[in-house]
């Protein structure tokens, strides 16, 4: 039996109510995340073919590719648009993509050895003002 099932009637219709208003941005939020994947995707692809380089790693396209994207305006370069980039995403789990990205950047795509970083610690992925700390800590070095 799920938690749901043992809520007095009152939760259940008011949980429902929630769902049912958060359900358009939630749907929004999963095709935007979809539709980031599959121009990840092309753009992947697209970018093998145009190196010519079959027998590319996996590493040698997303090192490419991060380096790419430095150049484009998902780059955070500064303190301050890390936070104008933060306050701008809504949702927790595109905050952290977007942490994650910036962070592999400076990895991948700027070959900084030093800016390599774990995305969780004994098995607890790292939260939002954790990675927005290391991303702090690795635009400072």
């Amino acid at each position: 039996m799920s938690i749901y099932h043992g809520l007095p009637e009152e939760l259940k219709i008011t949980a429902t109510m929630v769902a049912l208003k958060l359900a358009p941005a939630v749907r929004k939020s999963n095709s935007d995340k979809q539709e980031r994947f599959e121009k990840k995707k092309r753009a992947r692809d697209k970018l093998v073919m145009e190196e010519g380089r079959a027998k590319m790693t996996d590493l040698m396209i997303d090192r490419l590719i991060y380096r790419r994207m430095w150049d484009s305006e998902r780059a955070w370069k500064t303190p301050s648009e890390v936070k104008k980039g933060l306050k701008a995403i809504e949702f927790k789990k595109d905050k952290i993509a977007a942490l994650q990205d910036n962070i592999q950047m400076h990895y991948l795509g700027m070959g900084r050895e030093e800016a390599q970083t774990n995305w969780s610690k004994g098995r607890v992925p790292l939260s939002v003002p954790q990675l927005t700390a290391r991303l702090f800590e690795i635009l400072k070095m």
